[in-house]
């Protein structure tokens, strides 16, 4: 009965400790983020092109710092800066970007300017991307 009871409390044992490495695997596996990397020239002209529509003189568009990382289980999103000419022609500095990358196209999450909350760039810096604006 004892060799019993030895065997049982080994069992339990046992299987406490492969639940919580199973736990904590699956934690890991669900907050490790992978680093950012350098866009590819097709996810560039894709980028670009997506945030060119949203400007008003998408044609004068500068970019900058533009890299890609994943948040979550999502497609891959990309993040970076663009300075762009206002209705004047004057350039009006240089705002963050995020973008969702899908298989078929880009399409711009969040774009930043100086009427709101630089929301792009917060997001951004939570998958790992911080961005540096020309006047920080």
């Amino acid at each position: 009965m004892d060799r019993i009871q030895a065997s049982c409390q080994e069992h339990r044992k046992n299987s406490r400790i492969v639940l919580g490495l199973a736990m904590l695997l699956a934690l890991t596996t669900t907050y490790v983020q992978a680093e950012p990397r350098t866009p590819t020239k097709a996810e560039i002209g894709a980028i670009e092109k997506a945030v060119k529509a949203k400007l008003k003189d998408g044609d004068s568009a500068k970019f900058a710092e533009i890299k890609i990382g994943k948040a979550g289980n999502s497609a891959a999103v990309a993040c970076g800066v663009v300075n762009g000419k206002n209705s004047y022609g004057a350039y009006i500095g240089y705002q963050a970007f995020m973008v969702q990358l899908d298989s078929s196209e880009a399409w711009v999450r969040e774009l930043d300017n100086a009427m709101n909350y630089p929301q792009a760039k917060a997001d951004c810096h939570i998958i790992g991307i911080d961005l540096k604006l020309a006047a920080e």
